[in-house]
């Protein structure tokens, strides 16, 4: 964990004065504010190492069949079945034509007991999954909500944008392998739900596309070894995701990020390019790259200054022109990084004080060198998730 240093900023003037060494003051008459600035941790970067690391686990990926991109053939978005069902987490914004199956809550006792006690689900049409094996590709931004929200984006941050909400969809996994699972007919369970699996993740706006798909491949896991055990399926009929491979795919999804947010070392992108693997979950990365570096463009000066910053940037952009990411509403906010100053981002002072740790805030991120103690602040910590997936594998 990082430590942390307290400034005390005294506000002198209407003006933005030094304080000491980190601390930088600003502005209103007879007010001293205490912020709590961290200090950069000793590892905010992946090392050598485990940049070469994360070039294997591309490799070693690329090679799995439940993680293999679908064969657009026929060119059908599944979004004409999914994207009406889906509410936007944020703002309040309705699915507009809500399924049973996401809406439902399950209870904690039937998401603990799903198989072997699948009669207390809730039972519904689940025919859904069967008629998404018609589809080979999934933009969850080509209709519905959050086609209109991308279409007129109301300005703010893109951390603040809401966002389809994916709960309904491990919900629709989880149910239809039960009933797989309850009519002894477990084999079509488990292709509807390995296709879905596969839509997730060519879907990739956001990192949380390929993990939540993770998690689906691993209930699928879970329905296979249960139908195994109780002689409904031959072992050989069906292979799952293995648990060191969802462990990888995690792996990879946060490497990849933080290459994208600046957390690697300079090369590591040019060894994934030149390596030739392709790079699940890259749309994901690169967008929560982009959405952090919005934040920082639209709040600091003097970028020249700093060219680490720079050349983060610049990859950014190479990245968005070859990479073939859609990210229609990433790609707004990176062309228009004043939406994400951060009074706008705060939804605006409610108080003096907040004014004045706005203004405070704002003060520091001018100045290079004192503004690098708030970048942890203001982006993931992919390095660090690395490092706890890399300590569960090996607890296994």
């Amino acid at each position: 964990m990082p430590s942390i240093r307290r400034i005390s900023v005294a506000v002198l003037m209407g003006t933005t004065v030094v304080v000491g060494p980190y601390a930088l003051g600003a502005i209103s008459p007879n007010i001293t504010l205490a912020i709590d600035i961290p200090d950069l941790p000793e590892e905010t970067v992946l090392s050598d190492a485990e940049a070469r690391e994360l070039v294997d686990l591309m490799g070693h990926l690329a090679a799995v069949p439940a993680l293999a991109p679908l064969e657009q053939t026929t060119g059908r978005d599944a979004g004409a079945l999914l994207n009406p069902a889906l509410p936007l987490d944020g703002y309040g914004i309705e699915a507009d034509a809500p399924q049973w199956w996401s809406e439902v809550s399950l209870t904690t006792d039937q998401r603990r007991n799903w198989l072997t006690d699948p009669a207390a689900l809730p039972d519904g049409d689940l025919s859904v999954t069967r008629a998404l094996l018609a589809y080979d590709h999934w933009d969850p931004a080509s209709s519905g909500a959050f086609a209109r929200y991308v279409a007129d984006p109301t300005e703010g941050h893109v951390f603040e944008a809401p966002i389809p909400n994916l709960v309904g969809l491990t919900n629709l996994a989880r149910l239809r392998l039960a009933k797989g699972i309850e009519d002894g007919d477990p084999l079509p369970a488990l292709q509807e739900t390995r296709h879905l699996a596969r839509l997730i993740l060519s879907a990739d706006h956001q990192i949380l596309y390929p993990l939540i798909a993770n998690g689906i491949l691993g209930l699928e896991r879970r329905a296979y070894e249960a139908a195994v055990e109780q002689g409904m399926l031959a072992p050989e009929a069906w292979t799952p995701l293995s648990a060191e491979d969802s462990h990888r795919l995690r792996l990879a999804v946060w490497g990849l990020t933080a290459v994208y947010l600046g957390q690697a070392p300079p090369d590591a992108h040019d060894r994934l390019v030149a390596a030739g693997h392709p790079l699940l979950g890259q749309c994901g990365a690169l967008a929560e790259g982009m959405a952090a570096e919005t934040l920082w463009r639209a709040n600091t000066s003097l970028l020249w200054l700093e060219p680490e910053t720079t050349a983060r940037i610049a990859l950014l952009d190479r990245t968005l022109e070859t990479s073939g990411c859609a990210l229609p509403l990433v790609r707004q906010h990176w062309a228009n990084p004043a939406w994400s100053r951060l009074e706008s981002f705060a939804g605006g002072p409610s108080s003096a004080e907040d004014y004045i740790a706005a203004g405070t805030m704002i003060a520091v991120l001018q100045l290079p060198g004192f503004r690098q103690r708030l970048a942890p602040t203001l982006r993931l910590d992919a390095p660090s998730a690395f490092r706890r997936e890399k300590d569960r594998m090996a607890d296994r």
